[in-house]
């Protein structure tokens, strides 16, 4: 796995890169290293790193899976599942800011930086 690493660092493939970072980080990686890793990935290959890449390591990721593992489809078509982390730690209030929308009065608040705000389903 590291040797396909090193060598998607080389190519500037972002996506294989991700790949392997993904499987270490499901096998337990330790968090240091998996920081380190991401962090050599988006500095060698930033145009190509895919968006379901989380840009920091979250202890949470394999507990999100398990969770969305529990979810079935209901009717036909097929059915996806959005983990949405709002991070206000780049704040000037820190991880407890709160925004709201321009058009909307509805507030939502994020209580810490490194928990999923929300999931959402969504049927096509």
């Amino acid at each position: 796995m590291l040797a396909r690493l090193e060598a998607a660092f080389g190519e500037r493939d972002g996506v294989d890169g991700a790949h392997c970072i993904h499987e270490l980080w499901m096998r337990n990686e330790p968090p240091l290293n998996i920081e380190r890793l991401l962090g050599l990935l988006w500095r060698a290959a930033p145009e190509s790193v895919p968006e379901w890449l989380p840009m920091r390591y979250v202890d949470w990721l394999p507990l999100a899976y398990e969770v969305a593992a529990r979810f079935e489809r209901q009717g036909c078509g097929r059915s996806n599942l959005y983990l949405v982390l709002l991070d206000y730690e780049d704040s000037p209030r820190g991880p407890t800011a709160c925004t709201s929308a321009r058009r909307n009065t509805r507030r939502r608040c994020a209580s810490t930086s490194t928990k999923p705000a929300f999931a959402r389903r969504a049927a096509y």
